[in-house]
């Protein structure tokens, strides 16, 4: 009973069966056994095996990882085995910081396309940014929002899994926006004549704790950036939003 309640705790590690793919590219698909660790690089190994077969044939057996991980945590062959890789890289006032699944490649890029996007801020909306800021990449274990802005530590998380292919709202870029409205208020509190004036839907959602300004706040600071381009269905709210933040 013990190894079983412990193979289901290894399995709830990878959310998906990508999470697992995108864990396991981070090690070599050659090279040798470090001295002493001839088993464990075949387990690794045979791990990567179970990879390559669900990327052929969309199959993955669970039961076969799970019985590596009897033997072996997911710290302990990354200890032993993973490639040098970048988990934290600084692009202007702004340091990413990956500390999920998230490839390197892919974290890379994420976080280029991050900061393409925040060199495009103008007027109020790059006062947001003008202070150093931390962006990290969350896995869905320790998040559960897509992202969050923690104002103690001045930090943006957000999941590494969302999309940044377009600026769309609800994908990576929307919502960096959006917690870029929360990290505003913190440092230059709310605008003479601001109300309460809801947009999205995610705008009425309550903010537990606090007098329900901040998700209307931040949904129209982000909705703004994009204006007159899109969200026109919100003409009147923003172009109020606008004049109040000048």
């Amino acid at each position: 009973m013990k190894l079983r309640k412990y193979l289901k705790e290894q399995n709830s590690q990878f959310t998906t069966e990508d999470d697992f793919i995108k864990w396991i590219e981070q090690f070599p698909k050659s090279g040798r056994a470090p001295k002493g660790k001839k088993k464990e690089y075949d387990q690794m190994k045979f791990l990567q095996h179970q990879a390559e077969t669900y990327k052929k044939y969309h199959i993955l057996s669970w039961d076969n990882i799970n019985a590596i991980f009897s033997y072996n945590t997911k710290e302990e062959f990354e200890k032993w085995f993973a490639k040098d890789k970048t988990e934290e890289l600084k692009i202007g006032n702004v340091t990413y910081i990956n500390t999920s699944p998230l490839a390197e490649k892919s974290f890379i890029q994420k976080a280029k396309v991050i900061d393409n996007f925040l060199s495009s801020f103008k007027g109020f909306h790059k006062k947001a940014i003008t202070k150093s800021l931390k962006i990290l990449f969350k896995s869905s274990q320790q998040m559960k929002p897509r992202a969050k802005y923690r104002s103690q530590t001045d930090e943006i998380w957000v999941r590494h899994n969302a999309k940044v292919d377009n600026e769309l709202y609800g994908h990576l870029l929307y919502i960096i926006a959006h917690e870029l409205g929360h990290r505003y208020e913190k440092y230059y509190g709310l605008p003479q004549g601001w109300k309460i004036v809801y947009t999205t839907k995610y705008s009425h959602t309550p903010n537990s704790g606090f007098s329900g300004d901040e998700e209307p706040f931040a949904e129209l600071f982000a909705l703004s950036h994009w204006y007159p381009k899109q969200y026109k269905e919100y003409q009147q709210q923003i172009e109020w939003f606008r004049g109040i933040m000048k």
